[in-house]
């Protein structure tokens, strides 16, 4: 992808650390299928996201690309102009890729090759924090998702009550977190969670264009599963929505009590005469290439 020459808001698979960041995930340029599918790799800008990007840069500020011969010299070149504009001139760590991972301990999320339009989506550790997440919103103002796991609606089918098990899926269990987080309203997290589903079909009701987000794999736009009038729709009989539907039977009535004893609320966004449904903390991104185009009447 010549992400150096076309705008677009990409998505990134990241864990998160302790401290409030993320780091990317485990990547492979030799790999056919890498676990990382994010829209471009990235450690130190656009320079290192990936060996497409790092080739496209190489023209733009040298106007042409380098060949082999004289790689370590540019190497050495944009490495001094990244310190200085990131450092001041100060002694900083290295920022360029070597493939040997040196400077793994230097990762800095202030360095990667990313816009705040663009969203994150978390893969998370089985001991991720709702703590975590609320330090990483705290610290990096941008959006936030999960992947859905069409597995998370057998997990929960049949239960009378949630309680995550060992054996439950880590995604499922910060998702679930988020959700009771995001009800009470706390301004450290944001107002919405965004759900990837790569599964799902939708609809087009309206010649509306929605943003559009880009993985290395996939197109994704936004869906909102609350909104009877959106000019997108989720099929019917979508997986994501019977999803939705376990953790309303579950936890609705857990959200609606989060939402009315929170001090972060107030006035009419306590007033639930129907119980707050998970459908109002959620976004849910579907891939365009799953439309499903209407018949004709």
């Amino acid at each position: 992808m010549q992400i150096g020459q076309k705008t677009f808001k990409g998505i990134h698979y990241v864990t998160l650390s302790p401290g409030g960041g993320w780091n990317p995930l485990e990547f492979s340029w030799e790999k056919p299928h890498p676990a990382n599918r994010s829209a471009y790799l990235w450690h130190a800008g656009l320079w290192m996201a990936c060996k497409e990007s790092r080739e496209v840069m190489q023209k733009c500020w040298f106007g042409h690309p380098c060949g082999e011969y004289d790689q370590k010299e540019v190497d050495e070149q944009v490495n001094a102009g990244l310190r200085k504009l990131f450092y001041g001139g100060r002694k900083g760590p290295r920022v360029i890729w070597n493939g040997r991972r040196e400077d793994e301990g230097l990762f800095s999320p202030w360095l990667m090759a990313a816009s705040l339009d663009d969203m994150f989506c978390i893969k998370p550790s089985r001991w991720s924090t709702l703590d975590e997440f609320k330090l990483a919103c705290w610290r990096n103002n941008t959006d936030y998702a999960v992947e859905f796991d069409p597995y998370w609606t057998s997990e929960l089918l049949g239960l009378e009550k949630y309680r995550p098990t060992h054996s439950s899926s880590p995604t499922l269990i910060l998702a679930i977190k988020i959700f009771c987080g995001i009800a009470t309203m706390n301004p450290r997290l944001p107002p919405v969670i965004h759900i990837m589903d790569r599964y799902s079909g939708w609809k087009k009701v309206s010649l509306e264009s929605p943003p559009v987000f880009h993985d290395c794999e996939h197109e994704y736009i936004l869906i909102d599963p609350s909104d009877p009038l959106a000019s997108n729709r989720l099929a019917c009989q979508a997986p994501v929505l019977r999803f939705l539907d376990q953790v309303d039977r579950l936890l609705k009535s857990k959200l609606t009590h989060e939402r009315k004893s929170s001090h972060f609320a107030f006035g009419e966004s306590k007033v639930l005469p129907e119980g707050l449904s998970v459908r109002k903390l959620v976004r849910v991104m579907v891939r365009r290439d799953k439309e499903m185009v209407l018949e004709a009447p």
